[in-house]
């Protein structure tokens, strides 16, 4: 039998996780709870659609403020961060050397989560299809409308 993550779902609460970000800085997603949404990209490998997407979010770094966004890259590999730091200045890129983090979360696609301040899943998306810029602002405001605390 093969064993496979449970991966977490809408309604469902995204994992607490604590990795290092580009400079060796341990960051907890913890510390965001009740004060911000969430994107959270997880990146086992390298991905051009998924680094235009994240250009794209980059350039919307505006909007996610006036959502109370934060948005959180996962990658796999530290050395790749520096390469993902020139497409969003704006993001917190954290490594998680050995995968198991994103294992947890992600399997072995590419994984897009919206949540809220406690990190309730609204929306999820995996593999190929990751959600355009648009949608993810739709999201987070709706997130907003739902919970306006």
């Amino acid at each position: 039998m093969e064993n496979r993550p449970i991966l977490p779902e809408e309604r469902s609460i995204l994992s607490s996780f604590i990795l290092p970000d580009g400079k060796g800085e341990m960051v907890d997603v913890e510390r965001f709870r009740q004060q911000r949404n969430l994107v959270v990209v997880f990146l086992p490998s390298p991905d051009a659609a998924l680094e235009g997407f994240l250009q794209k979010l980059s350039a919307a770094g505006d909007r996610l403020a006036y959502e109370e966004a934060v948005v959180v890259v996962v990658h796999e590999k530290k050395e790749d961060l520096v390469r993902l730091k020139e497409l969003g200045s704006a993001f917190i890129l954290l490594a998680d050397e050995g995968g198991t983090v994103i294992r947890r979360c992600s399997g072995p696609d590419v994984s897009v989560y919206i949540t809220d301040r406690f990190r309730e899943v609204f929306a999820v998306r995996r593999g190929k299809s990751v959600f355009s810029v648009d949608e993810v602002l739709e999201w987070l405001v709706h997130i907003n409308r739902q919970c306006p605390e």
